[in-house]
């Protein structure tokens, strides 16, 4: 297959088909969809590069993550990288090309679902950001990991507070105002210099996966 204008359009088609099933319940239908999505995805994974709707290539990967279609642990994990990719990309071409307020919560609420739902895919390329090339210092590279895993709720954070700045509330989401909840409660003393150290770690990480892709890497 090669990627043309038509290819692009048969992707869109085949990604709104597998929304709405599943906003219908219709799970089986949208499964039916899955493997032209990962082999897709995997042949050219900058397809949607310079459409706002990228989000929802985000979104049908993480679901693909959840639905057990890849018995293969280091797939999954790719599936979990490029759906923050695709999500965070999104948002930043709705600086040019605007996005639906519900369109920027479900970006926002998709995003803080996978954070939560996926955070072990992420530990690994967290540590590794934090580390000095080819370290092997084991206690660095353990406190690295200790870190990594303490940042990750509050990476989750800085996504809820960019969803209540940009679309003003939680709308009642009680799945969001639990996360909310659960977090405050785990860093009651959180600061801003964490808050501003975990959204600095939020960009590092879709710079870090916007360099492998471009690289034509996709494992992690």
């Amino acid at each position: 297959m090669s990627l043309t204008l038509d290819s692009k359009e048969l992707l869109k088609k085949a990604l709104d088909h597998i929304l709405y099933y599943l906003e219908i319940g219709k799970i089986n239908e949208a499964r039916k969809y899955y493997d032209f999505i990962i082999a897709f995805t995997s042949q050219f994974p900058e397809a949607l590069w310079t459409d706002v709707e990228i989000w929802k290539l985000g979104k049908v990967l993480l679901v693909v993550y959840h639905s057990d279609v890849v018995d293969n642990e280091d797939e999954n994990i790719k599936f979990a990288h490029l759906s923050f990719f695709y999500l965070h990309r999104s948002l930043e071409l709705s600086e040019q090309k605007g996005l639906t307020e519900n369109d920027s919560f479900v970006i926002y609420k998709t995003a803080a679902t996978l954070l939560k739902s996926c955070e072990d895919c992420f530990y690994s390329t967290l540590t590794n950001l934090y580390l000095p090339k080819k370290c092997k210092d084991e206690k660095y590279i353990e406190t690295a990991e200790t870190f990594a895993k303490y940042l990750m709720p509050l990476i989750r954070y800085t996504v809820l507070l960019d969803l209540e700045k940009e679309v003003g509330s939680f709308h009642d989401d009680e799945f969001l105002e639990e996360l909310c909840y659960e977090i405050e409660e785990l860093y009651p003393d959180m600061s801003e210099k964490e808050l501003n150290e975990a959204r600095k770690m939020r960009k590092l990480l879709y710079n870090f996966i916007r360099y492998k892709v471009s690289e034509g890497e996709l494992y992690f």
